[in-house]
């Protein structure tokens, strides 16, 4: 599976990265939202970049994960898009409800999570 990851700390996406290549997925990891974003429209309309996307919250920049998310979904509206965050329940909570079909992990959360998650998006 192709997965897609828009986290602004490295030692995150590093981490996310390497778990998702030990589950033999691949992986591209994007530090910034007009990075992922520059790239993901680039490949509209031939086809899905990813088959799933992780998307921290809080990015440094002009655009929040939700954002980042909302213009994703505008394109890709079946895409799996997991939200990360280490805010509190309710702030994620809130970000959440904006995007009914956004899935949502609190950091630190168990790796395991995230791939039942991204399954089960990728089951329909």
């Amino acid at each position: 599976m192709k997965i897609g990851i828009l986290e602004d700390q490295a030692e995150v996406g590093e981490m996310l990265t390497y778990a998702c290549t030990l589950e033999g997925h691949s992986v591209s990891v994007y530090p910034s939202a007009s990075t992922f974003l520059a790239g993901v429209l680039a490949e509209y309309p031939t086809g899905r970049v990813f088959d799933a996307l992780v998307v921290d919250l809080l990015l440094q920049g002009v655009c929040s994960g939700t954002e980042v998310i909302r213009c994703v979904k505008k394109f890709y509206p079946d895409l799996t898009v997991v939200l990360i965050s280490a805010r509190s329940l309710t702030e994620i909570k809130t970000a959440v409800q904006e995007l009914p079909t956004v899935t949502a992990l609190q950091k630190p959360f168990k790796i395991r999570s995230l791939f039942d998650v991204i399954e089960q998006g990728a089951r329909g």
